[in-house]
């Protein structure tokens, strides 16, 4: 038998797909500003809670076709970008509307710049591949150990990672 979720339990549903912050998200639904951390942490562990969140994140993802796939092919884009594809033979950036897919996808954002000469400074950042490369080991279950920052536990990780396929 399922079990309905009360006016405010549905509120908090729907408020917590905002940001993903349980205390805040109670707040916004109208608990205690005092008793919201507790609350918030209450509301996640509720089963029907956290079924209605599930169901409603589906339904958002359906909605708005982001897939797990899509967003994984996102992310692998991003940590696997060659930078090279950016430029023509002699060195100049290609114009941004030119770019294959993935690598527009890897441009954390752009500024173009013109100068009173008529010259022109155009700035790209890409986004941080370490950062996409770590997501998708996590993904795939590559990193065993948690990165404190150190090389020695990335390395480990790596280590690690490459002798569990090898067992596979």
């Amino acid at each position: 038998m399922e079990t309905k979720l009360t006016a405010k339990q549905a509120r908090f549903v729907e408020e917590y797909l905002v940001d993903l912050n349980a205390t805040q998200a109670a707040v916004r639904s109208g608990y205690s500003v005092r008793t919201a951390k507790a609350i918030g942490y209450e509301n996640l562990r509720k089963p029907q809670v956290a079924d209605a969140i599930q169901v409603r994140q589906k339904q958002l993802a359906v909605a708005s076709g982001v897939t797990p796939e899509r967003t994984l092919k996102e992310v692998e884009r991003c940590a696997f970008v060659d930078p090279r594809r950016m430029f023509d033979q002699e060195g100049n950036l290609i114009p941004i509307r030119e770019l294959d897919t993935e690598s527009a996808a890897a441009i954390g954002s752009f500024e173009v710049t013109r100068h009173k000469d008529g010259g022109v400074t155009t700035k790209v950042k890409m986004v941080n591949k370490l950062e996409a490369l770590d997501k998708i080991g996590k993904h795939l279950g590559m990193w065993s150990v948690e990165k404190k920052g150190g090389d020695e536990d990335l390395v480990t990780a790596l280590r690690e990672g490459r002798e569990r396929a090898a067992r596979r």
